[in-house]
């Protein structure tokens, strides 16, 4: 009844992040991915207990092997404890972690509530890599819907911090936890501060229009990306993505300085992919 294991490939999302994420760090989506429907997920165990209606609490382990060795290895794994509880009679939603994840201990602290009809959330993280010497990462966002001009809308508003990140436009030098994450296939964010808006239109009931922007407040550089989703048939969906960076050469969204001095071009994509349900 109020126990429940799961073990093998899971696609787990913890924290409050829209576009980036703070407390997700264990199974993320990219922040411009565009078919967020599938998650190729990671093999862990996940223990969950539902201590009343309004509380429960999480165990995780995401074992993971050496690269060289191929044995497990406790500081290639994370191991994590998570409390998620609501508030009854309000609209506070609270998370709290406690973890390991690689080297690096964490811990985390979530809060969401409501305002003017919107939803706000606010995580929090704090890594230490070296031993004291803490790391934050935060975001902090809103998001509500609406009806305009006889369709229904969806708008948010997502600000992100990494403290691993560098806080001018010279990426050639990367911090040494970047190095690292770039290692263990991490995904990590190159700036300190990032600031996204994005939309959705329900043109009708079967075509959705999607407006991304993700503006790096470092280097004044913005990747945008407009999608559309059309259900054809009850079974059958067309999802089309255009993704497109600006900004001045060696900016993080445009062209990236490599350590030789050349330039790393981000290239612009047009995705065009069909979904089919059985």
């Amino acid at each position: 009844g109020k126990f429940s294991t799961d073990i093998g490939r899971q696609a787990l999302s913890w924290g409050q992040g829209i576009v980036f994420q703070s407390l997700d760090v264990f199974n993320p989506f990219a922040p411009a991915s565009i078919d967020t429907e599938y998650k190729t997920g990671q093999d862990m165990a996940l223990i969950s207990y539902s201590y009343d209606l309004n509380t429960q609490i999480n165990a995780l382990l995401v074992p993971r092997r050496d690269v060289i060795s191929h044995d497990f290895e406790s500081d290639k794994s994370s191991f994590v404890l998570r409390v998620q509880k609501r508030f009854e009679g309000t609209s506070y939603e609270t998370q709290a972690i406690i973890a390991k994840h690689f080297d690096e201990p964490m811990i985390g602290l979530g809060i969401s509530t409501t305002l003017l009809e919107s939803v706000i959330r606010f995580d929090f993280a704090l890594f230490d890599p070296d031993q004291g010497n803490l790391i934050p990462q935060a975001i902090i966002n809103m998001d509500r819907s609406w009806e305009a001009f006889g369709i229904n809308w969806y708008g948010y508003l997502e600000y992100f911090y990494s403290g691993s990140g560098t806080s001018s436009s010279n990426y050639s030098d990367l911090s040494e936890r970047l190095l690292k994450k770039l290692e263990q296939g991490e995904l990590f964010t190159l700036a300190e501060n990032y600031l996204t808006t994005g939309f959705k239109q329900e043109i009708t009931p079967l075509i959705n229009l999607y407006e991304l922007v993700i503006l790096n407040l470092d280097d004044n550089s913005t990747l945008s990306q407009l999608k559309l989703t059309y259900d054809l048939t009850p079974n059958f969906t067309i999802l089309s993505a255009l993704t497109f960076g600006l900004g001045a050469s060696g900016d993080e969204f445009q062209s990236l300085k490599l350590l030789n001095g050349g330039l790393l071009g981000r290239g612009d994509s047009f995705l065009l992919q069909g979904n089919y349900y059985f």
